[in-house]
């Protein structure tokens, strides 16, 4: 059943409100705490500007009462805790969060010193021993009187909200000045959401995101054991935003390094604080990356034709080097870099390589521009410069200039061009 809508010569009384409450149509009508059983009236304004807790009788109109597990008009006892300090009562800021979940003042400041507070209040609740925002604190258990939240003192930092610990519903809360619950919370804190950012061959980082409201703590686990934590500013560090009323959804990285690659990697995380842990994050099932193909090449030398014979094509040929290749597959090119203009002679010469994976066996064959060879750590090679013609200074005609050309080494699509070849052509 719901309570009629809002129209011309419609009319609603006291009586059907409590009908649909299910209490005594002749029961005395509590309005706040009628208006606390409706979602939306003082939780939200409606009043013409009169705030979200003002009450008038139109906003019942067209409500229906969704019962909880509580029964209407009792007041079940609550045992509320807070702190004193200099003798006066104090709640926790709407940045303290982490502390009223604890019931704790750690890296807070008191005046003097603070001690622990204990007050009992009775609460209508939609949830027997339970708190739901819209809930009523009243001092009397008859319904008379209802607790100022606001009445405690406060830390400066905040917005100058009061939150309180309920040590029946294991939750924290802040109360207004006419007792109404709000921004109820667990005192557990959330669960969080692990998700990839980044990985490589010994690395792999991941997001943790979720409510900080009450965590004061992230621990990452990898297979099932703990190896690192970190702490919210509102909690004592500084990695994360924590503990205030606004940390509804926060992120924080952390990177597992010095991992063994193309190794399979579970990780999860957890939300933790002084008295709560959450359940466990997700958990990513994540595999490092296949270790990097990497050369290593010789220093750059020089390859010249210095005193080239009259009627012959000349040719010079290197001393053997040998370039060594990690974490390779397949097959590995070597490719020469070829000179790029002719000589004087009118011809281009030829830098060409033969290679092969033992010293001195060259299973390339002849001297080739290209070679590709068998995969193998260590790779062994000469270089020939070729005049490639008669009296054909290079690069430029009697300068005794060079051109660098560039050895390009490639394995499984990793390419390397660190060693360049000073060449030369000059005849006397």
């Amino acid at each position: 059943m719901a309570l009629a809508s809002f129209a011309a010569n419609v009319t609603m009384s006291a009586k059907d409100i409590n009908e649909e409450l299910g209490i005594s149509i002749t029961s005395m009508l509590d309005f706040q705490g009628a208006a606390a059983s409706f979602s939306g009236i003082i939780d939200t304004e409606t009043t013409e500007g009169f705030g979200a807790e003002a009450i008038e009788m139109k906003e019942f109109y067209g409500k229906t009462f969704s019962a909880g597990s509580g029964t209407y008009g009792t007041r079940n006892t609550h045992t509320i805790k807070y702190l004193t300090d200099a003798g006066a009562a104090q709640a926790w800021s709407s940045n303290q969060l982490i502390q009223c979940a604890e019931n704790s003042n750690t890296n807070m400041s008191a005046d003097t010193g603070f001690s622990a507070r204990t007050e009992t209040y009775h609460v209508d609740d939609y949830i027997d021993n339970d708190l739901t925002n819209g809930d009523i604190f009243f001092i009397n258990a008859t319904g008379t009187g209802k607790f100022d939240g606001t009445s405690a003192a406060v830390d400066s930092g905040g917005d100058g909200s009061r939150f309180y610990f309920d040590d029946t519903a294991d939750d924290i809360v802040q109360v207004s000045s006419t007792g109404v619950a709000s921004n109820v919370r667990s005192i557990t804190p959330s669960v969080l959401t692990l998700s990839l950012v980044s990985k490589d061959d010994d690395e792999i980082t991941v997001r943790a995101t979720g409510n900080t409201q009450v965590t004061r703590t992230i621990r990452f686990y990898k297979d099932g054991s703990s190896v690192a934590t970190k702490t919210a500013d509102g909690g004592g560090g500084s990695d994360f935003n924590g503990g205030g009323v606004d940390d509804t959804s926060r992120t924080q990285d952390f990177t597992f390094s010095s991992l063994a690659s193309s190794t399979a990697f579970a990780l999860k995380a957890r939300a933790e604080n002084a008295v709560a842990d959450s359940a466990d994050s997700n958990t990513l099932n994540i595999t490092t990356d296949a270790p990097p193909v990497s050369f290593s090449v010789p220093a750059d030398f020089a390859l010249s034709i210095s005193d080239g014979q009259d009627n012959q094509s000349d040719t010079n040929t290197s001393a053997e080097i040998q370039v060594s290749l990690t974490n390779g597959s397949g097959n590995t090119t070597i490719q020469c870099q070829q000179p790029d203009h002719a000589g004087s002679g009118g011809t281009v010469p030829r830098l060409q390589v033969r290679a092969g994976t033992s010293s001195g066996v060259y299973s390339s064959g002849t001297f080739q521009n290209s070679v590709t060879l068998s995969n193998s750590a260590n790779y062994f090679m000469i270089f020939q410069i070729q005049e490639n013609g008669d009296n054909n200074n290079y690069p430029n005609d009697g300068s005794g200039l060079t051109q660098d050309r560039t050895i390009t080494f490639t394995n499984s699509g990793v390419s390397n061009t660190d060693l360049q070849i000073a060449i030369s052509v000059v005849n006397r």
